[in-house]
């Protein structure tokens, strides 16, 4: 009877502590999460909560991602503060994943802890933690899938949960099945036995791979997207950035543990740490060769493999962290809050600045923006859209890129639906046309647009919308955060 209650009250606390981590995660991220509307994606996915189908499952759209949006949206509210938590709750699930795989692998409890907290403030895992986007919930699944396939002994049930993962990963995110696809494979590969077996096992998957790419629908879109952002040239200048990008997720002592906790692994246990490494080092070479505005985000599930390293090189130190893990946490957090909180003054003033390739945007500043992870106080985007539909005339045709397109887009939908202004995002298509300078298309739009109606530009940045150029052929007038055209 001892032995049962006993056993009862281990379930119980520890699924309790799990909540808990849960529980601490998920209001963590929502209290410093953003409360109003966000630039680019984020702006992208509730307008397109309120406005797409689901149906066709474009790549853009992220069908998966837009899913679960509607399902929030549908609990809750169209208030961009309810949605940015569903972030928020990806972020939580991603940190409690983390615990348990920590935990798979024989990590003790403290040191866990410790590793899963410096994991949850990391800089960038925390930023796309605090507002609408797909990273906190495609790393999520990317380390329940991890899990699964290292600790799930029937190979049959473990198929049948990939087939629905794989499938729910290509509609959140096309860039998981790189990782996902690499860690069935492997699993699949391990558990034939004979080398015939596992001939005719690879064969087939090129053969299969092959056949699905002829018969995919929209393969012509992927194609786009590889071709438009993908440009393996940079990939050895990226990897120096890295090393910057790991530090400022691990800025402690801690991260010299890294290399004592790599040897550990591979002594100890080198086929989880296959499963762990190689996928990760895909996402290095992807994260290296893609487009700036995204890197930081592939990297995330690099970053992952780093801190299951770190867990491994406190082994030496367990003696210590058992007896002192509460004042670890307790100066680890302040300290964490202070590197971040400092850093966006230091690098503004020195060559690290250089390393971010930072977009002008109006109303925002790029250094604190970027270089701090929470957004609870960030209202730049709220401020720019109000301002510039506060100079709006009835009617205006309004050009702009992405950014500031989709804030605009977002703001007419939840603030000014009776609004006549009309946004067109076309500079992106100007910027990649190829066959003409893009000032020339802008112009040519202008021009075409003058004559129904008052033309705006979003922004003033230079390299995307040529203001010294237009200023040439056009009246241009500053109007707050935007530019008014009239031809002459």
């Amino acid at each position: 009877m001892r032995q049962r209650i006993k056993f009862f009250y281990t379930v119980y606390f520890s699924y309790a502590s799990l909540f808990i981590l849960f529980a601490c995660a998920f209001l963590f991220y929502s209290f410093f999460g953003s409360q109003t509307i966000q630039w680019s994606d984020a702006a992208k996915f509730q307008l397109y909560t309120l406005e797409e189908p689901l149906w066709p499952p474009l790549i853009q759209k992220h069908t998966g991602f837009l899913f679960l949006c509607k399902i929030w949206h549908a609990i809750g509210s169209e208030d961009p503060a309810w949605m940015h938590r569903l972030s928020s709750l990806g972020g939580a699930f991603g940190v409690l994943f983390l615990y348990l795989l920590l935990e798979y692998v024989h990590v003790e409890r403290s040191t866990r802890l410790i590793v899963t907290v410096l994991f949850a403030l990391s800089h960038t895992y925390w930023f796309y933690s605090s507002f609408l986007e797909t990273y906190s919930w495609a790393l999520a699944l990317y380390l329940f899938y991890l899990l699964e396939t290292l600790r799930q002994p029937s190979y049959v049930r473990w198929f049948l949960e990939s087939i629905v993962i794989l499938t729910f990963a290509y509609l959140l995110h096309i860039a998981l099945l790189l990782g996902l696809g690499f860690l069935f494979f492997c699993r699949t590969y391990i558990s034939l036995r004979k080398n015939t077996m596992r001939f005719a096992y690879v064969v087939s998957i090129l053969f299969i791979a092959g056949l699905l790419f002829k018969l995919y629908p929209y393969k012509y879109d992927l194609l786009y997207v590889v071709q438009t952002y993908v440009h393996p040239e940079k990939f050895f200048r990226q990897i120096i950035k890295f090393i910057f990008y790991l530090m400022y997720q691990i800025p402690s002592p801690f991260i010299l543990l890294i290399p004592l906790g790599i040897s550990r692994m591979y002594t100890q246990d080198r086929k989880t740490m296959t499963f762990i490494a190689l996928p990760s080092l895909l996402y290095l070479i992807l994260g290296a060769s893609y487009m700036y505005q995204r890197q930081f985000a592939l990297f995330l599930f690099t970053y992952v493999a780093f801190f299951i390293f770190l867990a491994y090189g406190f082994h030496p130190l367990s003696t210590l962290v058992r007896k002192y893990w509460v004042l670890i946490l307790c100066l680890l957090i302040p300290y964490q809050f202070a590197v971040y909180t400092l850093s966006p003054f230091l690098v503004e003033k020195t060559p690290l600045s250089n390393l971010l390739h930072i977009r002008d945007a109006p109303f925002r500043d790029e250094y604190h923006y970027f270089l701090t992870p929470w957004k609870r106080w960030d209202k730049s985007a709220l401020f720019y859209a109000r301002a510039s539909f506060n100079v709006f005339s009835e009617n205006a045709h309004v050009l702009a890129d992405f950014n500031p397109g989709m804030v605009l887009k977002i703001y007419k939908a939840l603030y000014r639906p009776q609004s006549s202004v009309k946004i067109y995002i076309e500079i992106d298509n100007f910027l990649r046309a190829g066959k003409k300078p893009p000032y020339v298309y802008i112009q040519q739009w202008i021009s075409e647009h003058c004559r129904a109606s008052t033309v705006y530009l979003a922004d003033t940045y230079d390299p995307y919308y040529f203001i010294s150029k237009l200023k040439l052929r056009f009246k241009l007038i500053s109007m707050g955060p935007v530019v008014k055209v009239e031809c002459q």
